[in-house]
């Protein structure tokens, strides 16, 4: 097993970018005009929500059913009077034509199926049938949230994307909510854009990994990582979910919350009338029959489920397939020293594993048996990859290839610096007084840069503050020096005299 291959099977192995592997794909060359000439009669629904720094739930924005031409024509800013966008401005607005299955959107061209091809990445007979796409324009965002099956695979095909991803130990920072209501997605009610740290204060606590996807990047987001995603401008890009052996126990959860939220609706319309903002649209809730059948069906294939290694496999395959194309090599021995920014990460594990070992170590002085040298030998081979795995983040011991990129985390005081801050700053330039915000909007935007402007400030006076301490010190210093010298001069005119009288 190679060193990536290691990393990427590691249960807590960050999101990495491969690069320059779907160079060869048809679909690479797919644009928006391409693909509205292509899908001329077809209309799919699209999610309208206003373009500044609110991010709202989904059942919060307007839902219209267009066309790819109407699109392209709106995002152009030349829609006609029937295009059902033509009432939004594209400079206050986005649209977004998400999570679209590409085996419906191309009912009638099956032959653009096979445009996409997985098997670049060891997941063979896998194209266009297991993928969705995402088409939108500039500023339009998914909500962050986690799958709660498989990973995900996703290649950026046109456009630029940013993604703001926290690992699954940052789940008790995220405040994860399932209202709104969708089939395998845990959602968060934080802003990563705007958070408020007042209503969520733990969020502080957070790790976020954030990087842009330029055209041709491929982003591996490994099982339960939240992630909010959004456009830097019009964009189209293609994921695949790929299933894991650990999607069994989340086919049991899920269907165990589609009947708690099915029981839960029923009180809510029975004392309300309404559900619109607890369900996402496009979403689904069947009756309790229905219900209580998918329960029993996935707590049937969880007791028929014998080979733990089948789903597992494709986690395998891709890992394998990787690490024969990316060059990523230890240059040092393996006792070097796990870095400071991935203490949080690994040392908790490491602790854990040495302990282990040590209480190996005592039980081995009173018996020798062969369980007990089977287990030391476990013991030794994951203390051995846990090594490997924290080495494989450390950039001063590995050389890394320039088409692979490992994401590594940043505090929450530098994600405010150098993305909120710099975000909203860019937002106050974008909204002149050519534009007509609601008043709320823009004493909201004022009071975030005033924010950001005094964040600035504080560091300053921070930095000054020290330097003062520092002359301080630095005179503090000299002066005991000179007290020194004086006395030192005393003492020699004492020995002087002395020796005079």
């Amino acid at each position: 097993m190679t060193t990536l291959e290691a990393l990427i099977s590691y249960k807590k192995c960050p999101p990495i970018v491969l690069k320059n592997r779907i160079s060869d794909w048809p679909s690479r060359k797919w644009t928006p005009n391409y693909l509205a000439s292509e899908l001329t009669n077809q209309r799919y629904k699209c999610k309208v929500a206003p373009k500044d720094d609110n991010v709202l739930w989904e059942t919060e924005c307007v839902h219209e059913e267009i066309t790819l031409q109407q699109f392209v024509e709106w995002n152009l800013g030349k829609p006609d009077e029937n295009n059902p966008l033509f009432p939004y401005n594209k400079s206050d607005v986005t649209c977004y034509i998400d999570y679209k299955y590409m085996k419906d959107l191309f009912i009638e061209k099956t032959d653009h199926m096979k445009a996409v091809d997985w098997s670049v990445f060891g997941l063979d007979n896998r194209d266009g049938n297991d993928s969705t796409i995402w088409i939108g324009s500039e500023g339009c965002y998914t909500n962050c949230h986690y799958d709660t099956y498989g990973f995900n695979l996703v290649a950026q095909i046109y456009g630029r994307k940013r993604w703001t991803l926290f690992p699954p130990s940052d789940t008790k920072y995220m405040y994860p909510t399932r209202i709104p209501y969708e089939e395998s997605s845990v959602f968060s009610p934080v802003d990563v854009k705007k958070p408020d740290t007042t209503t969520f204060h733990l969020f502080k606590n957070s790790h976020p990994h954030v990087v842009i996807l330029e055209p041709g990047d491929v982003l591996y987001v490994p099982r339960h990582w939240w992630h909010f995603v959004e456009s830097l401008e019009t964009s189209i890009s293609i994921n695949t979910w790929v299933e894991m052996e650990e999607d069994k126990d989340s086919h049991v959860t899920e269907a165990i919350s589609r009947v708690l939220f099915g029981c839960m609706m029923d009180i809510k319309i029975g004392s309300v009338g309404s559900t619109t903002d607890w369900i996402n649209p496009g979403e689904e809730v069947q009756g309790h029959d229905v219900n209580f059948r998918y329960l029993q069906q996935a707590l049937g294939s969880y007791k028929k489920a014998k080979d733990k290694n089948n789903r597992s496999s494709n986690l395998t395959k891709f890992a394998s397939h990787i690490g024969k194309y990316f060059d990523l090599k230890i240059e040092t021995n393996k006792a070097a020293t796990i870095p400071g920014r991935n203490q949080l990460i690994f040392q908790d594990d490491v602790d854990r594993r040495n302990n282990e070992e040590t209480d190996q170590s005592l039980k081995r002085k009173v018996s020798t048996s062969p369980r007990d040298e089977y287990k030391k030998q476990r013991i030794d081979l994951d203390t051995e990859n846990i090594k490997s795995y924290s080495e494989c983040l450390h950039h001063n011991t590995l050389s890394f290839d320039s088409n692979l990129k490992v994401l590594e985390p940043m505090s929450y005081d530098l994600y405010v610096k150098e993305v909120i801050c710099s975000y909203h700053t860019e937002q106050e330039t974008i909204h002149d007084s050519d534009i007509d915000l609601p008043q709320i909007m823009k004493n909201t935007s004022q009071e975030l840069l005033n924010s950001c402007q005094e964040c600035q400030l504080s560091s300053d006076r921070t930095e000054l503050d020290t330097a003062k301490k520092c002359q301080t010190c630095n005179i503090k210093t000299s002066d005991t020096f000179d007290r020194t010298e004086l006395e030192s001069a005393q003492h020699q005119t004492c020995n002087i005299k002395t020796r005079y009288f």
